[in-house]
């Protein structure tokens, strides 16, 4: 079993038992998951179908402490409907462009070299291109510090990732992210951007976008994220092969 996996079954056991106010949770708390899966009942004729968009909740004693948005991708269709890669991507979004094109070499059509060194494989095995991107987590101020991250995450894709081979995830530091600044000219969007940080910032957040990318990723590398190359993205596989 890999250290972040003991990590989180340790925290998960002491759940269980009631002997975890040491994460400054208490006995009484319960929490739950929810996911939600967005997608036409249809397949599109769009060049991205195949790309289908998801959120999740996570929730103490019934509210909302924790949110998820990420996509499930299965390159698959893109080979059935005779679209080339680049536009499976590029026609989403530059966000799943920005994966794709440093996951894989758009080209040639399959993970590059660095993607797979990441992943621990010499070989590209069957059906290695279903993965989901994880694109943002936030948690409220007064979980955070306490791994409910980590544990959001890996009960999501227990959740929802069977049949795909692996999680790819851009570490950024949520306080650089949306509502990061309150200079609009649209009240409304300033009482949002308050409000969000409000609930998400705590005073002891890194001020320095590096440093805090650094930290981030620093998390996301003790629960088995791998760093693709040089790039900004990261990956854990979900599936063994024997390639």
């Amino acid at each position: 079993m890999s250290r972040h996996r003991r990590f989180l079954e340790t925290i998960r056991r002491e759940m269980r038992e009631g002997t975890y106010r040491d994460w400054g949770l208490d006995e009484d708390e319960t929490f739950d998951v929810e996911v939600h899966v967005h997608d036409t009942l249809l397949p599109t004729e769009e060049p991205n179908d195949g790309i289908i968009s998801f959120s999740a909740e996570l929730k103490a004693n019934n509210q909302v402490v924790g949110t998820l948005q990420g996509y499930l991708v299965d390159t698959d269709r893109a080979d059935i409907n005779n679209v080339a890669y680049f536009d499976f991507f590029d026609a989403h979004s530059q966000t799943l462009y920005d994966y794709g094109s440093r996951l894989f070499d758009l080209q040639d059509e399959q993970l590059n070299a660095e993607t797979m060194q990441a992943l621990g494989w010499t070989d590209e095995p069957f059906g290695a291109t279903t993965f989901i991107i994880i694109d943002g987590v936030e948690i409220i101020k007064k979980w955070q510090g306490k791994r409910l991250g980590a544990l959001f995450v890996d009960r999501v894709l227990e959740m929802i990732g069977k049949g795909y081979s692996f999680v790819a995830i851009e570490p950024f530091p949520m306080q650089f992210g949306r509502y990061r600044d309150s200079d609009s000219h649209l009240p409304d969007e300033r009482a949002r951007a308050a409000e969000w940080r409000s609930r998400h910032l705590r005073d002891d957040f890194a001020t320095s976008k590096a440093a805090a990318t650094r930290r981030i990723a620093k998390y996301w590398k003790q629960h088995g994220f791998v760093r693709v190359g040089r790039s900004s993205i990261w990956v854990r596989p979900l599936c063994k092969y024997d390639a």
